[in-house]
């Protein structure tokens, strides 16, 4: 597989350190340090400079707490409960790169996305933390390729979804074959996902986790039996 661009490559590269180093809640707990702050130094403010430190003070504790409300409003949402859309990326080894450009443009998209080769540390169960992954998910995103087949993670993983009642979302990388299971879920290839700039799979996705609180159906990841869903390829269940 050919490297992507050096564009791709600058973005993958900063969403990796992003969830590497957890960045939001780092900035969320120094904007709560800095609250702190501010408020001491208008409670210790006693000498002649006092309406400039309280000046200061003021404004670093309402900075603070304005940062810290707005990382966590977006991290839970107005109701306390995650807001964004969360998925499970399942994809074989070799093809970590392309994995690595749909979770960048899912994050990118406010989209949670648990893939086992970031969030499965050592010394962990991994069984035990794929049932978790996939049991909080809104939906299975799935990486079918030539050899994707082949691997048991993949197959495992599929089925964990398929247990849990996981809507699973196939992108189709070449010309994979699609397991019998799948073969009525509609997909999607990925050249045409690329082509599109991800944009089918974000709104599938969001539509996924609106779809789990109203039990409705959804483009991507069911039984495609709507009229529009036919393609000029003549495949009522694929897009490209």
């Amino acid at each position: 597989m050919s490297k992507p661009a050096n564009k791709s490559l600058d973005v993958v590269d900063l969403v990796r350190i992003v969830r590497r180093f957890h960045i939001p809640e780092l900035a969320a707990a120094l904007a709560t340090v800095i609250s702190v702050a501010g408020l001491f130094a208008v409670a210790v403010t006693t000498d002649r400079a006092f309406p400039l430190k309280l000046l200061i003070g003021a404004s670093g504790a309402a900075l603070g707490a304005v940062i810290a409300a707005a990382l966590l409003w977006n991290r839970l949402g107005a109701t306390g409960t995650a807001m964004h859309p969360k998925v499970f990326l399942s994809h074989e080894s070799a093809q970590k790169d392309l994995a690595e450009r749909i979770l960048s443009a899912l994050i990118l998209h406010d989209v949670r996305v648990f893939d086992p080769d970031v969030d499965i540390s050592l010394g962990e169960r991994i069984k035990e933390k794929l049932e978790e992954g996939i049991r909080k998910s809104d939906a299975f995103v799935i990486i079918l390729s030539p050899t994707s087949k082949d691997s048991k993670w993949v197959r495992t993983e599929l089925d964990l979804a398929r247990s849990a009642g996981r809507p699973v979302i196939p992108v189709v990388v070449n010309d994979a074959s699609i397991p019998d299971e799948l073969r009525d879920v509609r997909h999607i290839h990925y050249a045409a996902l690329e082509r599109q700039e991800f944009s089918p799979l974000v709104s599938a996705v969001y539509k996924q986790r609106e779809a789990r609180s109203n039990h409705g159906v959804v483009a991507l990841g069911k039984e495609a039996s709507e009229p529009e869903s036919a393609r000029a390829t003549g495949d009522s269940k694929t897009i490209s």
